[in-house]
């Protein structure tokens, strides 16, 4: 699972690189995009002991000097167990505007964010309430500017604070001047809900410069500040001496970003080059608003991150009529740095335990990336992919009493070649592998050092006709896991993991509205201790997993109605003194199934569930509920 992750997660990242297009993260509140297409959506799962619902409800009204959206939010989970856990957290936004000049317009803001959960958490309950009044001076869709200013609510942990919200949002987006594009977006707003207050200081800024026909250039820079205070519990000394209920404790993250990136295409050529590079640093500060000099210990002491990331990188693609190739390369080294803070007056010896305990989690890394993917095509009919990834990393910690220092190593590579028989029938072969070597360097964790080589063989095909569409596939696995010092630590044994699994997925249509489907896998696996010098493996553990759903779906109009039986089991065995299979554990569930779709114009419904009558090894059994319901209006 692990190796599959990392393979699409690659393949993503890779087309994503090719894209040149400015990014913002949009922390700015009165705009009116925020506001959607207008839909109401509701959202019901219940699966084993877990129940879970989310409604959306997204209104807006617009016409020539008018506006108002209204946008909400409601999630609610309950898991039920011996002892009955709920969560819910509701957002509700709502935005009025008044065009009163060309230029200029007014209007409020309310925003209402509730949390509850009955677990015993520091922070459980919570509520934040603002209404705010603003004003709007614009030019077209070019420039914003918004100076605000309102009312705060504000409850945590049983704590009631209120006070005023007050600052200015400005933004000026797709200014052109002299061949460079524009983008700046700022904002600046406090909250002093005293005893605490919450602030935010954000400048982020755009420069595109076409520097050729064939060239362009893209300089980013980013300023975030960002402080919450947060009430949390504290001892009864604490409370005695400053009068308290509750602590306070501050979180103020600042952020700095500079990034450049650089791009070449020329259609006239086959190639086309990016060049990219950022520093990023940033400073997180926790401080304690009460501290008794007289109750110190080494954790009353707050601390100070401080982090500083380096990334450069560069990608090529080419392409030509048979054969498309693309390759990219990156650097990236990170550096952290943990403090703790003095306090006045305190006793020494418990701040150089916290000083030592801080200086434990500081690292620094280095992280070399290499991928490379190739498209050839062989003929009309056949076609040759390879996909390749190779990652570096060094990790390092400057404490002499933490043993985290490693190495990795990790190689993934897949090779497919795919064949159109006919238009009614294509082939593929696939082979995929990965490599992957960790080494701790100290000794104190050096018996974790291994290496996993994972090998997968595949093969499938799909075989498409009016009234049959077919597709299956089948594959072996297996991934060999070895450490090297297990004879000195008899608690890391080497293991191999072998898998067989068949997967079929078939559509025939009985009627015009009428399909027949079938969908299922069977797993078969087997897991034992492994010796990599003679290549012996000895069986521990045998898997046997089957799903299989048979149904009968109906069309019409829009709708779909599904009725069918759903199956599935696990049977898991244990290797006897002679090698014979004992079975140890099973888990059947079968039962029926159902689902209902329903899509109109501005309308949308599905139900999809199933009854399951569950057997256990011991032959005790359980009946179990799954449902899922989705319903979504468009206004």
């Amino acid at each position: 699972m692990k190796r599959k992750i990392y393979l699409i997660s690659i393949f993503l990242l890779a087309g994503f690189t090719k894209s040149f297009a400015q990014y913002s993260p949009d922390s700015l509140s009165f705009r009116k995009k925020n506001y959607q297409t207008p839909f109401v959506s509701s959202y019901f799962d219940k699966q084993l002991n877990t129940y879970s619902s989310t409604t959306d409800l997204k209104l807006k009204n617009e016409n020539r000097n008018v506006f108002w959206g209204i946008n909400e939010t409601y999630r609610t989970t309950l898991i039920r167990s011996s002892v009955n856990h709920l969560k819910d957290e509701n957002s509700f936004n709502a935005l009025g505007e008044l065009k009163l000049l060309p230029f200029f317009s007014a209007g409020l803001l309310l925003n209402s964010n509730v949390y509850s959960d009955d677990r015993k958490l520091s922070i459980n309950k919570a509520a934040v309430h603002n209404l705010s009044f603003f004003s709007k001076f614009f030019i077209k869709n070019i420039f914003r500017f918004i100076p605000f200013g309102g009312y705060s609510l504000n409850r945590q942990i049983g704590e009631r604070d209120k006070g005023f919200i007050y600052g200015t949002e400005l933004s000026l987006n797709n200014f052109n001047f002299a061949l460079s594009d524009f983008f700046v977006k700022a904002k600046y707003q406090n909250e002093d809900i005293l005893p605490r207050r919450n602030l935010t200081r954000e400048i982020f800024a755009n420069i595109e410069n076409r520097l050729t026909i064939f060239s362009r250039n893209l300089f980013s820079i980013n300023y975030n500040k960002q402080r919450k205070d947060f009430y949390f519990g504290t001892d009864s000394l604490t409370r005695k001496g400053f009068g308290i209920t509750n602590n306070i404790q501050s979180r103020t993250e600042t952020k700095y970003l500079l990034a450049d990136k650089f791009q070449f295409k020329n259609p006239n050529s086959k190639w086309a080059f990016n060049f990219n590079g950022s520093i990023f640093w940033r400073d997180i500060d926790r401080s304690t608003r009460y501290i008794l000099l007289d109750n110190i210990n080494s954790s009353s002491f707050d601390s100070d991150i401080k982090e500083l990331k380096l990334n450069f990188g560069g990608d090529a693609a080419y392409t030509a009529k048979d054969f498309n190739g693309y390759f990219r390369m990156n650097y990236a080294e990170r550096n952290e740095i943990h403090q703790a803070k003095r306090i006045e007056g305190a006793n020494p010896i418990f701040y150089d335990e916290r000083a030592n305990s801080e200086k434990q989690k500081n690292n620094k890394s280095q992280l070399v990336t290499l991928y490379a993917s190739f498209n050839y095509v062989l003929s009309r009919k056949d076609k040759l992919l390879f996909n390749l990834y190779h990652r570096k990393l060094r990790y390092d910690t400057p404490s002499e009493e933490n043993y985290d220092d490693r190495d990795e190593l990790l190689s993934l590579f897949r090779l497919r070649y795919e064949r159109e028989f006919s238009p009614f029938f294509k082939y593929f072969l696939e082979t995929e592998g990965s490599f992957n070597h960790i080494v701790y360097i100290f000794a104190q964790r050096s018996s974790n050092n291994n290496v996993q080589r994972v090998l997968k063989l595949s093969s499938g095909g799909e075989y498409i006709t009016r009234r049959l569409k077919w597709s299956a596939s089948a594959e072996v696995s297996a991934n060999y896991t070895v450490y090297d010092f297990e004879d000195i630590n008899p608690n890391y044994k080497s293991f191999v993991f072998r898998q067989f699994a068949v997967r079929d997925s078939t559509v025939m249509k009985i009627t015009q509205p009428a399909d027949l489907q079938l969908n299922g896998y069977v797993k078969l696996s087997e897991q034992g201790d492994f010796k990599w010098s003679d290549f012996t493996s000895r069986p521990s553990r045998y898997v046997e997993e089957v799903f299989v759903v048979p149904e009968l779906v109906y069309r019409w109009r829009g709708m779909l109605f599904g009725s069918g039986i759903r199956y599935f089991s696990i049977t898991t065995f244990h290797y006897g003194n002679n090698f014979n299979l004992v079975r140890f554990k099973s888990y059947k569930s079968i039962g029926p199934l159902s689902e209902i779709r329903i899509l109109l114009k501005d309308f949308m419904f599905s139900l999809y569930g199933w009854y399951e009558f569950i057997t256990y090894e011991d032959n005790s059994t359980r009946q179990l509920i799954n449902l899922k319901i989705n319903l979504r209006y468009n206004f």
